[in-house]
């Protein structure tokens, strides 16, 4: 599959254990802008930069729970509050430069 350029506007989805994940991937000056704001004297905070990555490139959820087994509405509050294995996931996601078989474009304009 040849490299494709990454569209500003595109939407993906992942599902992970029956909830849908809406986002963006990330454009490679995104990811510089981060990690040199979020470096100090050499020393980089990756979790910083992934919490960050998170809240501007999630952009949605379909099928979030709460312990009351309720519907969680999108808040990129609530994010910091998702297990860190799916974040990991997420992240992984919102930094790839080809889109899984198993994701679909929601939006492509």
């Amino acid at each position: 599959m040849p490299v494709q350029i990454i569209s500003k506007t595109e939407v993906l989805e992942k599902k992970i254990f029956g909830t849908i994940f809406y986002y963006r991937r990330a454009l490679s000056q995104e990811w510089n802008n981060l990690v040199r704001k979020n470096t100090n004297r050499g020393v980089t905070d990756f979790d910083e930069v992934g919490m960050e990555i998170l809240k501007t490139h999630l952009t949605g959820w379909k099928d979030l729970k709460d312990e009351d087994e309720k519907e969680v509405p999108f808040n990129v509050d609530t994010i910091e509050l998702i297990p860190q294995e799916i974040l990991s996931e997420l992240i992984k996601a919102i930094s790839s430069h080809e889109v899984n078989k198993k994701e679909k474009i929601v939006k492509n304009s």
